[in-house]
């Protein structure tokens, strides 16, 4: 399973799931190393040509995208590395403009690209498929 970078996956409790005198485990406890981001684990496969597992990472990364995150995903590292990340990313984001121009990420994004920072062909790339969206 592959989880986001900063996930609490794991961390609620469902009463009644617990055995008596039982007690969870918390995450510094487990012997097992903390989940790989679906981005890592992309990054991973792409280096090492596994197309099976980086599809596996993609197909993992669209779903955790949300208006919350979308923005900053998008114009974030990978992306910008990676045209098959940014294609889900985008994709994404113009599908839900409406929610996705309302969150905190974006406000982000748009103040750095204000200041001159930021990846302008993801910009670019974004404007147009807006227009496109909205022309036809």
């Amino acid at each position: 399973m592959i989880v986001p970078e900063e996930s609490n996956a794991g961390s609620e409790e469902v009463e009644g799931d617990e055995k008596p005198g039982s007690e969870t485990p918390k995450p510094d406890d487990s012997p097992l190393p903390p989940p790989s981001s679906p981005k890592s684990v992309y990054r991973l496969a792409h280096f090492l040509e596994l197309p099976e597992l980086a599809n596996l990472a993609l197909q993992n990364f669209g779903s955790q995208l949300n208006a919350d995150n979308a923005a900053h995903e998008l114009f974030g590292d990978t992306a910008s590395s990676y045209p098959e990340v940014r294609k889900i990313a985008l994709n994404f984001v113009v599908e839900n403009w409406k929610q996705v121009v309302k969150s905190k990420s974006y406000e982000v994004v748009r103040s750095k690209a204000e200041k001159g920072e930021g990846d302008v062909g993801t910009a670019m790339m974004l404007g147009e498929r807006l227009m496109e969206r909205w022309t036809n």
